[in-house]
């Protein structure tokens, strides 16, 4: 705060010596009137007005949002989890083991996903169907389908509040899913059963002192609490248990594994019931709220100045960008985005994949396989993975889709009225130059104010097509659009204003004539001729935005896909 008050002093005094120069240098007659002037009152008036607004307004409301405190959860919940999970459990080893696999190595079990996207304003709805496969091996001899498998069927971040979550068995019913104190409980009795599995110990045989210890500290970092921007975890549960000497090393680290991600994660688990021979298909659905990034891609920079505008006039870049979570924890990998009312997809592309791509995942007999639909100019977009490795801590992966208006669009309603003003400012102007020079007074009316209503009728159009109440569809227009509009009414009312101002006080307004006998379209006088002249570039300009848009789609959704020969 204190920079900030240095800072606007520096400006203030600036902006004073600035605004004293285009004022009077010394005093006149010896008053003050005359040496402070308009100029300085109304930059020191601009400044008092910003300082206002920043510090009073744009401050407060910049201030993060008030959080609850973060409470740490008391360590004799752990060790009740811990008497839990060894007395009154009644999770088997086949149940824990499928419960761990899923989480620590999900591609394990799921076979297929396919994630779809429907896009909002603000908001992405996302649908995740998982086909899911137990192996054989976790399955009892005599399974029938009956056996109930507590699947996760999401693994959150924690800190992380899932909006408009819902869980659909296969036929689409909701499903039962376990409350939080209930999958704490599961995954204690998991982890219990995995050390004892690890030390090939029976269901009621105690663990030796340095495994109990190292399961209650495992059982208070999955009951610890994050929030978004929380330190780094220390792994110490995790850790404890990947040192344990045991006799199947191969369960200890599964464990490990499980501590190690529940420790930032939390499960959403559900029951499934009524498998065929392991398999079973799960769905669930959420609202996501991507960040927002007012830049062109590429730049680092979150705002810049054309997009500051682009949201100013409402004319959104339809620019989706979706993460990777899913692509590594499955086999089979599906992205779709339904269609969007009035765009067409104009481009595609994976970022922060080159080094991914270049590993193999774990057991998979192949390196991934990624593709696109090639196919562009339609309203939606697929995506396909196989075999997609895990992320390392510092990548990123993400698609990017950008869609394009679908012509004729804005930009061609914007044509329209940028021809319409063209027309109607060029013949308001000849009138206007013609009612003067055919007549035997220079101040002599037609009598007739049509020319002026008729120039307020773009300015209208501009307002009713242009800048109607929103209609809650995702795109309301270019930025190209709502400039052009923009034009259009100015230089319509300003012109309409011009032909109304001719005659002031009984005496004629014009303030000149094209030099060396020059005219414009037939236009001499200056005023007029600059008006029509910003008419044109503006109707000219909005014209060939609006044909090379349409060349461009119509390229796009006639081109035929050619094979192309591998790169060497």
């Amino acid at each position: 705060m204190k920079s900030l008050g240095r800072a606007g002093c520096v400006v203030i005094v600036f902006l004073l010596v600035v605004a004293d120069a285009m004022g009077p240098a010394r005093l006149t007659n010896g008053t003050l009137n005359d040496y402070v002037s308009v100029p300085a009152i109304a930059v020191v008036a601009l400044v008092v007005a910003a300082f206002y607004v920043v510090i009073f307004k744009a401050r407060p409301f910049m201030e993060p949002p008030d959080q609850f405190p973060r409470e740490d959860v008391d360590p004799i919940h752990s060790a009740k989890l811990r008497s839990f999970a060894e007395n009154e459990a009644d999770v088997d080893t086949l149940q824990s083991k499928i419960f761990g696999l899923v989480v620590a190595e999900p591609s394990a079990v799921r076979q297929r996903v396919v994630e779809d996207y429907v896009p909002d304003h603000r908001t992405l709805r996302q649908t995740v169907t998982i086909a899911a496969r137990i192996p054989k091996k976790l399955l009892p001899v005599n399974a029938d389908g009956t056996e109930t498998v507590y699947f996760p069927a999401l693994l959150a971040e924690k800190g992380e509040l899932q909006d408009g979550f819902d869980v659909y068995t296969e036929s689409g019913d909701p499903a039962i899913v376990l409350n939080y104190r209930e999958y704490l409980r599961l995954a204690s009795a998991a982890l219990h059963a995995f050390l004892l599995a690890a030390y090939r110990l029976r269901v009621g045989e105690p663990l030796p002192p340095v495994a109990r210890e190292a399961e209650l500290h495992a059982i208070e970092d999955m009951m610890s609490r994050r929030l978004i921007g929380s330190p780094p975890p220390t792994y110490r549960g995790a850790r404890e248990i990947a040192q344990l000497r045991v006799e199947n090393a191969a369960i200890r680290d599964l464990a490990a594994k499980v501590v190690q991600r529940l420790t930032t994660h939390y499960a959403v688990v559900m029951l499934v019931s009524g498998h065929r021979k392991g398999r079973f298909v799960v769905k669930y659905s959420r609202t996501l709220i991507p960040s927002a990034k007012l830049s062109e891609s590429g730049t680092k920079r979150r705002l810049t100045f054309p997009a500051w505008l682009r949201q100013m006039l409402g004319a959104r870049p339809v620019v989706i960008n979706i993460e990777l979570d899913n692509a590594s924890t499955c086999q089979s990998y599906h992205l779709r985005i339904d269609g969007l009312d009035g765009l067409y997809l104009a481009s595609q592309q994976a970022l922060d994949m080159k080094q991914l791509v270049k590993r193999t995942a774990k057991d998979a007999p192949t390196p991934p396989h990624c593709r696109f639909r090639r196919k562009l100019g339609q309203s939606h977009a697929h995506f396909y993975a196989r075999y997609f490795p895990d992320r390392v801590d510092t990548e990123r992966p993400r698609l990017e889709f950008k869609y394009y208006e679908t012509p004729p669009g804005s930009t061609f309603r914007a044509a329209v009225n940028a021809f319409a003003c063209l027309a109607l400012v060029w013949f308001a102007g000849m009138m206007s130059v013609l009612s003067v020079a055919g007549s035997a007074s220079a101040t002599s009316d037609p009598k007739s104010d049509i020319p002026a209503i008729l120039l307020a009728f773009p300015a209208a159009a501009a307002s009713w097509i242009g800048f109607e109440a929103p209609t809650g569809r995702l795109f309301e227009g270019t930025l190209t659009a709502r400039f052009c509009l923009v034009a259009t009414a100015v230089l319509s009312l300003a012109s309409s204003g011009l032909y109304m101002a001719r005659y002031i006080q009984g005496k004629s307004f014009l303030p000149g004539s094209l030099p060396y006998g020059l005219s414009f379209l037939g236009l001499a006088d200056v005023a007029w001729s600059t008006h029509v002249f910003l008419a044109m570039v503006n109707a000219v300009y909005i014209g060939y935005r609006t044909c090379f848009a349409g060349w461009c789609y119509a390229w796009l959704a006639t081109r035929v896909d050619e094979p192309r020969p591998p790169k060497e």
